[in-house]
């Protein structure tokens, strides 16, 4: 029984990584700012490795060898499982609880989101180059309307996940980006779960976000 249970496992395949590769974990201090907390061994295609379990909510990150670029998790206390591709971080996840795979539907959603945008910025070069206005000014529509997607599956996450450290990052970015007003980013912060709102890193962010809302209706 995992409730009996006083650690739970991080276990991962690691698909294209020779023996001896490492993958660092770290966690995110009250600051935002990473710990760096274990560095584990890959082997036959695998690694693993046993945390205690804990009630403080946080968020985490795996850094493979061979990318620069970084796989978040949260670490709940249930075991999980990671997928790292070496040729493709960007498919890698880490699944076993709701809000792991949510956040894994989340920037699936955003990554093929950013494709497209990557595919239409070519499309927008060459119309320019070819001084073609009117297939400019579609390509510009659709810009905007992706603008609208993204905003929408950003809040869509933090409506779904309220128990998520994640979320209240996301509303203070969209607030930072102007994707939200003061107010609807208070009102969003105030909307997360009672657990999240005691961490030091949301406190912050309420407070910052308090203090603006005050601002702009004085």
């Amino acid at each position: 029984q995992l409730a009996d249970q006083v650690t739970v496992t991080l276990q991962g395949n690691a698909v294209g990584y020779p023996d001896g590769a490492r993958v660092y974990v770290y966690s995110l201090d009250a600051n935002s700012q990473p710990k760096a907390i274990d560095t584990l061994i890959v082997q036959g295609g695998a690694f693993a490795a046993t945390y205690p379990k804990t009630d403080v909510a946080g968020m985490n990150y795996l850094k493979p060898d061979y990318t620069k670029k970084l796989l978040y998790y949260f670490p709940e206390n249930t075991n999980l499982k990671a997928t790292i591709y070496k040729d493709s971080i960007d498919a890698s996840s880490i699944t076993g609880s709701p809000q792991n795979e949510s956040y894994t539907a989340y920037q699936r959603e955003i990554s093929a989101l950013a494709l497209i945008r990557k595919e239409r910025a070519e499309e927008m070069r060459q119309a320019r180059n070819a001084r073609d206005i009117k297939k400019t000014q579609e390509l510009q529509q659709l810009n905007y309307a992706d603008n609208g997607k993204e905003q929408s599956i950003k809040l869509n996450f933090i409506t779904n996940n309220p128990n998520a450290l994640y979320s209240a990052m996301l509303i203070s970015e969209m607030l930072q980006k102007k994707e939200l007003t003061a107010e609807q980013a208070l009102t969003a912060v105030n909307n997360l779960s009672p657990k999240i709102s005691k961490t030091p890193q949301v406190a912050r962010i309420k407070a910052s976000v308090t203090a603006q809302a005050k601002s702009d209706i004085g």
